[in-house]
């Protein structure tokens, strides 16, 4: 995925037309069970509340060489823009005229949003970043070279938008690893998935993550993706341990787990790092193993 000798590129467009922008997520956004674990991209969002409203054009942000078109329910466009840099579109709708090594020149349209999802994905993927998950063969390309897509927009875009990203953190970038070795924090495989499948839509049930809400990191959070229960984001109680303080000296610790979709407060989660790297967690009645 090379676009000539250059190490450096910039956004010099938004995706959208700004007026179309409600509000940027950063990145680790948490939908279980497709995104148990940390989302590698930020998401524009443009369509919530607006459903009735006519897609909106897709322009590319930045020059580059189409390296991959992925085509579905919508569609995904990778484009290379340095020796070093791919970034990505998805949730979209890809003008049927493009082709893979074709030229793509920032302004220009590319497609449309996609009326099956309320906001655009935007990834950036660097080739010399490698992200330092404990396990890294079990991720996939664009986890392990994600990197925050905002800084690189070109002022005043950058700053634009980052006045508009949903979260109270300091850091409006936010992140996709949380992974604290020999304590509870981070992504948690279930036991039963093997190497080569632990990523994907059909591993996402057997995810569970000990994170911060990106939108608000004050709040301790269990993304859960199924398996010991129902998949959702339960909120863990203020009082509750933090989970780099969770180790296999803790013992089984009790954590107190709420979700308002499923109207339940307080509802007990046993943890027990029997290892460093392995974990046993019990839930509404379900009881599984989990390890790195």
């Amino acid at each position: 995925t090379s676009s000539g000798g250059s190490t450096t590129f910039s956004f010099t467009r938004t995706p959208l037309d700004a007026s179309r922008i409600q509000w940027v997520t950063p990145l680790g956004n948490l939908n279980p069970p497709a995104h148990t674990f940390p989302t590698e991209h930020v998401y524009f969002y443009h369509h919530f509340g607006r459903e009735s409203d006519a897609q909106y054009d897709v322009f590319a942000p930045a020059d580059g060489s189409i390296v991959t078109i992925q085509r579905g329910n919508d569609d995904a466009l990778y484009i290379a823009s340095s020796g070093i840099h791919t970034y990505y579109l998805g949730h979209m709708l890809a003008d049927s005229s493009l082709a893979t090594e074709s030229r793509v020149t920032a302004g220009q349209r590319v497609g449309t949003t996609s009326p099956v999802s309320h906001a655009l994905d935007l990834g950036v993927l660097n080739s010399t970043v490698n992200v330092a998950f404990i396990t890294p063969n079990r991720y996939s390309t664009n986890s392990l070279h994600a990197e925050a897509p905002l800084p690189y927009f070109a002022e005043p875009l950058k700053s634009q938008l980052y006045g508009i990203v949903r979260s109270t953190a300091g850091n409006l970038d936010g992140t996709i690893n949380s992974d604290r070795s020999g304590t509870a924090s981070g992504n948690w495989f279930h036991e039963t998935l093997g190497i080569a499948e632990s990523v994907g839509p059909a591993a996402g049930p057997r995810h569970i993550a000990f994170v911060r809400d990106p939108e608000d990191p004050s709040r301790k959070v269990v993304s859960l993706g199924g398996t010991v229960s129902t998949a959702g984001i339960y909120y863990m109680d203020a009082s509750d341990p933090d989970p780099v303080n969770i180790t296999p000296s803790s013992g089984p610790v009790v954590l107190h787990l709420s979700n308002t979709q499923q109207a339940i407060t307080g509802v007990p989660m046993t943890v027990t790092l029997t290892t460093g790297t392995r974990m046993r967690v019990q839930f509404r009645g379900g009881d599984a193993f989990y390890v790195r």
